[in-house]
């Protein structure tokens, strides 16, 4: 079994953002953006943790929630999606979050499963964008990849059609095929004006390195409960985006 790692970080720094004419209109020279307020959503996808490093004096916060359908039935029958774990998390010094961060990572895990012959040779050209619509605006940013790929020997041999000459018999051949596995994290960060103005949509969809993703409102109300935490003085905090 042969196991391939490579990371692809990319070095833009800025996010890119593409706004049409009639994008979300601008308020004077700012636009405002509030915390939600801590509540219990009805639906809420995901488990939000916090960690404390007491060397460097940081706190982790952490959401992470799976993507698709969450009925045990359709995930048995057809699988989890090719997309189907998100993590959002942020960090901060102390103990005590003093405001809200500046910006939030997005983390959203995959696994492609290809069938291949022998000769197959992987390719690690993918696309290191994140981008997401929302309402008449596209948001895209960079991504920092990481990607394995493992080659899993097929359960079966294939039986290969062999013939040495015009007029000989056709016989056949026992020849392995694979399946080629490639597990891929894809990271942005997403600033906090651009973070809040997905929560307020019901659904986010997009893509991740070529890859479509799903956020359904269970997801995206597991994201309002862990923004609202950005608001440990439970206050209507209001947030001035250029």
């Amino acid at each position: 079994m042969v196991f391939t790692i490579r990371i692809c970080l990319s070095g833009l720094v800025l996010a890119l953002c593409v706004r049409t004419a009639s994008a979300i209109p601008q308020l004077g020279s700012s636009e405002r953006r509030v915390l939600p307020q801590v509540s219990q959503p009805d639906a809420f996808s995901g488990a939000i943790e916090y960690s404390f490093d007491t060397a460097l004096n940081r706190t982790s916060a952490r959401l992470e929630t799976p993507l698709g359908s969450r009925n045990v039935l359709t995930r048995v029958l057809f699988g989890p999606p090719t997309v189907h774990t998100l993590i959002a998390a942020y960090d901060f010094r102390g103990r005590v979050l003093p405001h809200h961060p500046d910006s939030v990572r997005l983390t959203l895990m995959s696994d492609e499963f290809e069938q291949e012959s022998s000769d197959y040779v992987p390719h690690f050209r993918v696309v290191p964008i994140l981008t997401v619509p929302v309402g008449d605006t596209v948001f895209r940013y960079p991504l920092a990849i990481a990607q394995m790929t493992e080659d899993l020997p097929a359960n079966l041999p294939s039986r290969v059609p062999l013939q040495t000459s015009r007029d000989a018999p056709i016989g056949y051949s026992q020849q392995i095929g694979h399946e080629i596995h490639i597990a891929r994290t894809a990271t942005a960060s997403i600033p906090i004006c651009d973070f809040l103005t997905f929560l307020s949509a019901g659904k986010v969809q997009g893509t991740a390195a070529g890859l479509d993703f799903d956020l359904d409102e269970p997801v995206v109300a597991g994201l309002r409960a862990f923004a609202a935490k950005m608001n440990p003085a439970a206050v209507r905090e209001e947030i001035h985006c250029r």
